[in-house]
């Protein structure tokens, strides 16, 4: 889930979990709907992106140049919704005992709840890219995308969200964090480094949502032409009909997987972008939307793992053969 930097710009952890229950940057507590939605969408969030990447794990066949990217985002997921979203729980629900007491432990929060949050993000522009690459230059996609190829794109994209993250987070950790913890809460001084905040949440939320939406158009355009050549390849009775079927099939089903996730970028990303420019535009108080905007964007989490079993067709067998098996 976006902390510091979400589409919330003035908001924090304390925001939706009040790590402090002195934290001065929360004026009301969480509505009663938000303490019962907010923990059943990270259950959720956690054991369904768990029970995804489990078919990569086990069976060799499923890691695939494209599922990478797939695996890369389910883990994301987990990691962000078992770690950053149980933090938040604690928050919201006030146990002292686990609650962030000390600077340390603060800084680390903070730093790895927008790395996860904008590394899921960019997972989603890797499956664009992914696809406009094998859509556009279908021969240079066959001959020079394999799964190193693939590793080595996830890691390039990690260590870009770490460049854009780092500077602002060592800045605030060294010059501008207000100290105490158990006075001011754990969050990031977002009002001492305002270019800084906008630079990472256009960089790591509002661009992304752009390229995805904004490729989609081109993408599915492409997606045409290649289903009218494959199309007249089968009429023709040529002997690369087998051969342009199966490539046809894979191709498919990654298609069907960036038109899922396009679709429920637009339902749950969209609206705390807009948030996010209404207010730094206006002086208009949106902070009745905080709650339903943040339910929204960790919703994704959720509905990632479902598409992907929907759009996958071995993943979906290999599911259902683990969840029929638990039945019995």
């Amino acid at each position: 889930m976006p902390g510091n930097f979400t589409h919330l710009m003035d908001t924090d952890t304390s925001n939706i979990a009040d790590i402090s229950a002195n934290s001065s940057s929360v004026e009301s507590p969480p509505t009663d709907w938000f303490t019962v939605v907010f923990p059943v969408v990270t259950g959720l969030h956690v054991f369904l992106n768990a029970l995804v990447l489990l078919p990569f794990i086990v069976k060799e066949d499923l890691r695939t140049s494209f599922t990478v990217y797939v695996i890369c985002l389910s883990l994301s997921n987990t990691i962000q919704g078992s770690v950053m979203n149980v933090i938040q729980l604690i928050g919201l629900y006030r146990v002292p005992f686990w609650a962030i007491k000390n600077e340390f432990e603060c800084s680390v929060y903070l730093y790895m709840d927008s790395v996860f949050a904008a590394g899921a993000t960019y997972c989603h522009v890797l499956i664009t890219i992914n696809r406009l690459w094998a859509l556009t230059f279908p021969v240079s996609y066959r001959q020079s995308h394999t799964k190193g190829v693939a590793i080595v794109i996830c890691g390039a994209m990690w260590l870009y969200v770490h460049a854009i993250s780092l500077p602002f987070y060592l800045q605030d950790e060294v010059v501008y964090r207000r100290r105490p913890v158990a006075v001011n809460g754990c969050m990031a001084n977002t009002e001492a480094q305002p270019h800084w905040v906008l630079v990472v949440v256009v960089s790591m939320y509002i661009i992304p949502t752009v390229v995805i939406l904004g490729a989609y158009p081109f993408l599915w355009y492409f997606h045409q032409i290649r289903n009218k050549r494959v199309g007249q390849t089968v009429d023709t009775g040529t002997q690369e009909q087998p051969r342009m079927l199966r490539r046809q099939g894979r191709s498919g089903e990654a298609f069907r997987v960036l038109t899922c996730l396009t679709i429920t970028i637009a339902v749950c990303w969209l609206p705390t972008d807009s948030l996010y420019i209404l207010r730094t535009v206006s002086s208009f108080d949106t902070s009745f939307l905080d709650e339903p905007a943040l339910v929204l964007y960790v919703l994704q989490g959720v509905i990632d793992p479902v598409l992907f079993v929907i759009s996958l067709r071995d993943l979906k067998k290999f599911i259902m053969a683990i969840l029929c098996h638990m039945h019995r």
